[in-house]
């Protein structure tokens, strides 16, 4: 049987326009039921899942999801002041509409992001945020009747705390659920580069950019699933492709290819207008790049070294560039120093364990132990290890 739109709309549907939403889905709720009569269908069936938001808490929801955007993407308001700012908003929604699942979700986003833009937050803050998000998580599943929509986040929350079994066992659970979620691959491939799997990283980083091919961060991941892979070539024009589109995010990935094409100059160039934005000191810069040009020259090397320490002490950089400058000129000692506190505070940098340039510190004594506390080989002994290291008998050997 065939029905034309007039046999389904004709009818005329009279409401108050006190709410605009709730009259949209007055009037969706009527559609269904003429149609779902006409079909045979079971009404309960074709029900959407949500009531609408209504009209107060709409606008800020969708002003704390543009300033979440905005917090995490975009190059000149990135940063913490957007995603509290965004915080504040889905807070405001949900006192409107305490039943708006998708705020509760985005505010728990916004908890687990926020440590990764705040420098130095006390642990005990950091606490705080995954408590509040994990209840926002619980509040979704419990509007939602299931725990589908929460996946993906809670993945995330156990990535952040380096508990890697349940992370892995979460995300699976999400792609079964949501497997054309671009922002979905995308985190996983950032996970699977933190365990040491880089071609699934790969896998996943190309899956996220076929679903969602105009995403800024997602073709930054491509690229640096690409840096891990050796396909430097790839790897510059997916950074390239992100940084037009106004996507300028943690620069170590940058810096190490800039390093593997020998631009030290650019490299230079880089780190001094990061440092002089934030109005730190850049002297220790040219003594560094340096001993990075002339690896077979002690005494360069060994002032570039002499001049990170010094600066490292003194905050004129940032540790993760002091830790990943370390690996550059082949210090693993120095690096295994800061290597554990480091990693707990910023998991993203144990994708660089993985690197090339980071064999000197996997093949030294001192990465057994590491890869311990980090309970990576818990993790490997359940889902495979991966082509980089391997257990032999109780003792564990990276190449």
């Amino acid at each position: 049987m065939v029905f034309t739109r007039s046999q389904i709309l004709a009818e005329t549907y009279e409401r108050k326009l006190d709410d605009i939403f709730e009259v949209q889905h007055a009037i969706s709720e009527a559609i269904v039921s003429r149609l779902a009569s006409a079909l045979g269908t079971d009404l309960a069936s074709v029900q959407p899942a949500e009531p609408p938001p209504s009209a107060g808490a709409y606008q800020p929801f969708l002003l704390g999801r543009h300033n979440l955007i905005l917090g995490v993407y975009d190059l000149e308001q990135r940063g913490e002041e957007s995603i509290r700012r965004s915080i504040e908003l889905f807070q405001n929604a949900i006192e409107r509409d305490p039943d708006l699942a998708e705020a509760h979700l985005r505010l728990a986003e916004a908890y687990i992001l926020l440590p990764t833009y705040v420098d130095g937050m006390p642990e005990s803050d950091k606490a705080l945020l995954r408590d509040r998000a994990l209840a926002a998580l619980a509040r979704v599943a419990e509007l939602d009747g299931n725990p589908n929509r929460t996946y993906a986040a809670r993945a995330f929350i156990h990535t952040i705390n380096m508990e890697w079994i349940d992370a892995e066992q979460l995300f699976r659970l999400a792609i079964a659920v949501e497997p054309n979620d671009a922002n979905l691959h995308y985190w996983y491939s950032q996970f699977l580069a933190r365990v040491g799997y880089i071609d699934r990283s790969l896998e996943q980083a190309k899956l996220a950019r076929d679903l969602d091919d105009v995403s800024p961060p997602v073709m930054h991941r491509l690229g640096i699933s690409y840096l891990w892979a050796g396909r430097n070539d790839l790897a510059g024009e997916h950074f390239a492709l992100a940084r037009n589109a106004g996507y300028a995010v943690f620069p170590e990935p940058d810096l190490i290819l800039l390093h593997r094409l020998n631009k030290h100059d650019e490299m230079t160039r880089m780190l001094s207008r990061i440092h002089e934005d934030k109005g730190l000191l850049t002297a220790w810069i040219a003594p560094v790049i340096d001993a990075l040009k002339h690896p077979d020259d002690a005494v360069v090397r060994h002032r570039g070294i002499a001049e990170l320490a010094r600066a490292a002490e003194a905050g004129e950089l940032a540790p993760n560039l002091a830790w990943g400058a370390l690996i550059l000129l082949q210090q693993p000692q120095l690096a295994f120093v800061m290597a554990d506190e480091l990693i707990r505070n910023n998991v993203y940098l144990l994708e660089f364990v993985f690197a090339d340039e980071a064999a000197v510190v996997r093949t030294n004594p001192l990465v057994s132990g590491f890869i311990e506390r980090l309970q990576l080989a818990r993790f490997w002994d359940l889902y495979g290890w991966p082509e980089l290291c391997e257990r032999i008998e109780e003792a564990i050997s990276c190449r």
